[in-house]
């Protein structure tokens, strides 16, 4: 590769890639497949009251509308290393944040799917939320990274001489 930034570099399927030829999987026909859509939370914070699927469920094409009702409970992320992950979708009531998948709707294509997601409507207990991120910055506390130790703020990092690319 040395020597090769800026030169133009052949490629095999370029000439498909340009011509319109070119075959991307989403170009292979699949027999039986579904599509499905979510329907996002409309509300920062709140609990889900109730589901009204009436119109979504008789849209043409729709197969299978999903909610935290119907959704088999996936296990506890607890255990394992990636506790990061502390939202699991359609698992329950809570909403903690606005766009959150608190629906899914499956139909037999993407179109028909699509036009029938805005058709759940979700009705919400509303709850308090603050979105100040300054207010508790005095009780902030410094994150380890991986490794165990603090991480380099930004401002150092600029400082700091780089290596140099020949």
């Amino acid at each position: 590769m040395n020597g090769a930034i800026g030169e133009p570099v052949s490629r095999v399927d370029g000439p498909d890639k340009v011509s319109g030829r070119a075959r991307y999987t989403a170009d292979t026909p699949l027999a039986g497949v579904l599509h499905a859509v979510i329907v996002p939370a409309t509300r920062p914070k709140a609990t889900i009251t109730e589901f009204d699927l009436t119109a979504a469920s008789v849209a043409p094409g729709v197969i299978r509308i999903f909610t935290h009702r119907n959704t088999p409970k996936l296990a506890s992320v607890r255990d394992y290393v990636l506790v990061s992950q502390h939202l699991l979708p359609l698992q329950d009531d809570r909403v903690l944040h606005e766009g959150q998948p608190v629906a899914l709707v499956v139909a037999d294509t993407l179109e028909r799917a699509t036009e029938a997601a805005p058709l759940v409507k979700v009705s919400y207990r509303e709850e308090p939320f603050d979105a100040d991120f300054l207010a508790g910055v005095d009780g902030a506390e410094v994150a380890l990274d991986f490794l165990g130790s603090p991480p380099r703020s930004a401002r150092a990092m600029l400082r700091r001489p780089g290596p140099r690319l020949k």
